[in-house]
């Protein structure tokens, strides 16, 4: 189903799903899991920060037009490249 998650959120469940601990995915992107841990506890995750850790799990930001007909959503952005809250369509 559609579920709308912030970025952290996002990430925690993605990790939850493949049983992957904070040191796992630091393991895999090249960092501790102390820093995993912090990136995760900021209010706002930079792009290339949360890039990194989803595609180290097999997984990509998406941005694309919307469907003729149907509304977008507005996301709040603070700064160039740091994103709030990111609305997710996450298939469980």
């Amino acid at each position: 189903g559609v579920v709308s998650m912030n970025a952290t959120e996002i990430l925690t469940k993605i990790m939850a799903d493949k049983g992957l601990t904070n040191a796992d995915l630091g393991k895999m992107i090249g960092v501790s899991g102390d820093i995993v841990y912090q990136r995760k506890k900021q209010k706002n995750i930079g792009i290339k920060n949360l890039n990194q850790m989803l595609c180290a799990m097999g997984y990509e930001i998406l941005i694309q037009p919307t469907t003729k007909g149907r509304k977008c959503r507005i996301l709040d952005f603070i700064g160039n490249f740091t994103i709030f809250e990111i609305f997710l369509l996450y298939a469980s």
